[in-house]
């Protein structure tokens, strides 16, 4: 996702417009269906989850370590 969308997201997500941030997630993954950030942040959203994009940088370092030591014991327990 490029900075300008993660921009308006974070706009919206902070002011809670819940709906347009679904909405626009929803249409950027349609039309960059590789994007695996945006279908990240969208699955949190929908999952009740708080977004990356409203972390801090201190708490998105800390859940990628988290996602990266998860990903590694499923890895481990196969």
């Amino acid at each position: 996702m490029n900075a300008n969308i993660q921009r308006i997201l974070r706009r919206m997500a902070l002011a809670e417009r819940w709906d347009d941030v679904r909405s626009c997630l929803s249409d950027y993954i349609e039309e960059n269906p590789q994007d695996l950030e945006a279908k990240e942040e969208l699955y949190r959203l929908n999952h009740g989850e708080p977004m990356r994009l409203t972390l801090s940088a201190a708490e998105r370092r800390e859940a990628a370590s988290n996602d990266a030591r998860k990903a590694l014991d499923w890895l481990m327990d196969d």
